[in-house]
């Protein structure tokens, strides 16, 4: 037997009884549990069954009787409360002369059989419900004219009132909380649907039909409100407690009927169930068995925020209750809250829900810088058939990041009814490992134009990523030890950028002993913002004479135009990257264009009036 969700109603648990070869064909709510009857199989034959389970599924107290010993055939077909605890069980059983009579027993809720009587049956019943004192009433079919009745009737059997109501046969029974009482059938040979009301002391209040071609009698229950409802194999019919008919849905069909606060339940052979509104609306399904057999379902009871069905399985009697579906995304148990950029990261997620099992989910995983919107990865998948954890494959991660704060979301796309706990995120930081490394090394004259080192040159170390740490002049030497046996000399200051991304190196005099093509060895006592040292070597490139260029030490440049006409200014840093560009209009006369870049070396082309121009721009 398969077991699943279908649409947004789930099951919650199922009951059997203890052995095969049972039936349930009714079942009533009381406190503490679900009782249910229906007939068992014994060796010496079968059996009348009342069972009762507790509101989780689990076996509370179990009877089985017979009122003559060896009887071939006993079963209990419908079951009531009343107010005083006493449940009223209604069955068939055969005589020792092949003759079928009735039975009626009584129990407590504690499973205490304290009556059983018979009774000649001239009626073949279709639906029992009681008061609260316990009278019974009842509709049915006469066995020798095929007259609809209905009839009231004390507890220990004797009869209050009967009324005919049509030739035809019986269906549903449904009382209501004042015990009015409606009843349903199909008229005739099959010429369609009544629907009738009494009051409870027999007088009939109104009734109606729908002229459709049936087979079966429809079922009865009450709407909210005191409305009726009427389900059969041609459709479902709604009226009101004064008899109008509001609607007749022929597309809604099926055998047994019950409703929710806001819904119309629609139980049919198969087994399922399906959830409309008042208004005919599809609202949802929960399926209990799919295979090529449609085994029989007997009865519907809502109950809170889901509903009962009991039925005839495929060798046992079944009672199972459903609920909204609600499946969450419980944690997220990877990746965890610090890891690294070497790290191979598999999202792991835990799922729950509150069904025994379920369809196919689909569930949604993506990560985001935390300071943006972007994602880095999206990846999608399903969620299969009692899955509880989920793991998510990505691609490898990048070398560099643009943040190390980053937001795992975790989202299931489901049609459950509880849509608060599908999503989930959780935020991490990724941690660095790899090293950092200077791009280049450049050694740069000032504005002292003279051959070797003077007062204003410069050696600028262009880094792949911010850094940290600083290095004071007197200790350069070891930090940045230059190859050959040179040295810094004086020095007059060593300084970062704003963005610590380049480390300039401001020489003083021709005690510095380093030269344009030293190799420059770091000791590790710079490191980048996760702490990795930097330990790479770098060659020092760039010249410490005239370049035989213009060149301008200051915060921008100066350009001249003879004639009108655009100008393009195109701005690099050492490693050949573009960092700047501007085109301007305009008319004859020289300019100044402040430079929005931070302290360092630069080349700057400028083309207009079919001339280029290059300069070197020592920002500082």
């Amino acid at each position: 037997m398969l077991l699943l969700l279908a649409f947004n109603y789930g099951i919650s648990w199922v009951a059997t009884h203890e052995s095969f070869n049972c039936i349930f064909l009714d079942m009533v709510l009381t406190r503490g549990g679900v009782v249910v009857t229906g007939c068992t199989g014994t060796a010496t034959g079968m059996y009348a069954l009342v069972e009762k389970f507790d509101y989780d599924g689990n076996p509370v107290w179990v009877d089985s009787f017979t009122p003559q010993p060896f009887s071939l055939s006993t079963y209990g077909e419908f079951i009531c409360l009343d107010s005083t605890g006493v449940l009223h069980i209604l069955g068939t059983y055969q005589s020792d002369w092949g003759v079928f009579k009735h039975f009626l027993a009584e129990y407590d809720t504690l499973g205490n059989r304290f009556s059983l009587d018979t009774f000649p049956r001239d009626v073949k019943y279709s639906g029992m419900m009681c008061d609260s004192s316990g009278n019974l009433f009842l509709v049915g079919t006469t066995l020798d004219s095929n007259d609809v009745i209905i009839e009231k009737r004390t507890p220990d059997w004797t009869l209050i009132w009967r009324d005919t109501i049509c030739k035809g046969e019986g269906g549903g029974l449904a009382l209501t909380s004042t015990y009015s009482c409606y009843a349903g059938g199909k008229f005739g040979d099959g010429e369609g649907y009544f629907i009738t009301k009494y009051s409870p002391d027999g007088i009939s209040l109104w009734m109606d039909t729908v002229a459709v071609t049936v087979s079966n009698p429809p079922d009865v229950a009450i709407y909210p409100g005191e409305s009726v409802l009427e389900l059969g194999e041609a459709g479902l019919g709604v009226w009101t407690s004064t008899g109008t008919r509001l609607y007749f849905y022929p597309s809604i069909t099926g055998e047994e009927v019950a409703s929710l606060e806001n819904s119309i339940l629609c139980g049919r052979d198969g087994v399922y169930v399906d959830v409309y509104s008042l208004a005919g609306i599809y609202l949802g399904r929960g399926v209990y068995y799919e295979g090529e057999v449609d085994i029989p379902l007997h009865e519907v009871l809502s109950y809170e925020d889901g509903f009962f069905i009991c039925g005839d399985g495929l060798g046992n009697g079944y009672l199972v209750y459903f609920v909204p579906f609600d499946a969450a995304v419980d944690s997220i148990l990877s990746p965890p809250d610090t890891l690294y950029n070497t790290d191979t990261i598999t999202p792991i997620v835990s799922l729950s829900s509150n069904v025994l099992s379920f369809d196919t989910l689909s569930l949604s995983c993506t990560i985001a810088p935390s300071s943006m919107d972007t994602l880095l990865y999206c990846c999608d998948t399903f969620v299969v058939f009692d899955t509880t954890f989920i793991l998510f494959t990505f691609p490898d991660w990048p070398v560099t990041f643009a943040d190390s704060l980053y937001t795992l979301t975790v989202n299931l796309v489901s049609n459950d009814t509880v849509i608060s706990n599908n999503l989930l995120s959780k935020d991490f930081v990724i941690v660095d490992t790899i090293p950092p490394h200077a791009d280049s090394a450049v050694a740069s004259d000032g504005s002292v134009v003279q051959s070797g080192v003077d007062t204003d040159d410069i050696v600028a170390i262009y880094f792949s990523e911010s850094m940290s740490g600083d290095i004071s002049p007197e200790s350069l030497d070891y930090a940045l030890t230059p190859s050959g046996g040179h040295t810094w000399g004086t020095l007059d200051s060593v300084k970062w950028n704003d963005e610590k991304t380049v480390l300039y190196i401001f020489l003083e005099d021709s005690s510095t002993t380093i030269v344009p093509g030293d190799t420059i060895y770091p000791d590790g006592t710079l490191k980048d913002i996760f702490g990795n040292p930097w330990t790479t070597p770098v060659v020092l490139g760039g010249s410490f004479g005239p370049e035989g260029v213009e060149r301008t030490f200051v915060n921008g440049l100066y350009y001249t135009r003879k004639s009108a006409g655009y100008t393009c200014i195109s701005v690099y840093d050492v490693t050949g990257r573009k960092v700047f560009e501007e085109t301007r209009f305009e008319g004859p006369g020289r300019y100044k264009l402040t430079l929005p870049l931070p302290p360092g070396v630069y080349y700057a082309v400028i083309e207009g009036e079919r001339k280029e121009k290059t300069r070197i721009l020592i920002l500082r």
